[in-house]
């Protein structure tokens, strides 16, 4: 499953199972447009940076092929940029 399958997935599944355990999108309309909002900041924000340097630092080195440092580095700080911002939220 990628990313804009899990992103289509994933209010389906909130809608589908609302009534069982925590309701996970709010009622409120602009509230769920929020998280609709934050939802597509993910998918085009922090899934592509933690992606790659999940790749670089886990995925090459398991199958044997050099990391490029350069990227991860690069990949690092932009993704500390990403999450600082999803801090002060």
């Amino acid at each position: 499953m990628d990313a804009l399958q899990s992103k289509a997935i994933t209010p389906y599944l909130a809608e589908q199972y609302k009534d069982v355990g925590t309701d996970l999108l709010p009622n409120d309309r602009k509230e769920r447009a929020i998280v609709s909002m934050w939802m597509e900041i993910d998918t085009n924000q922090f899934l592509p940076l933690a992606s790659t340097l999940i790749r670089e630092l886990i995925i090459k080195p398991y199958q044997g092929l050099a990391t490029d440092f350069t990227s991860v580095q690069e990949n690092k700080e932009k993704l500390s940029k990403v999450l600082n911002i999803y801090e002060a939220r």
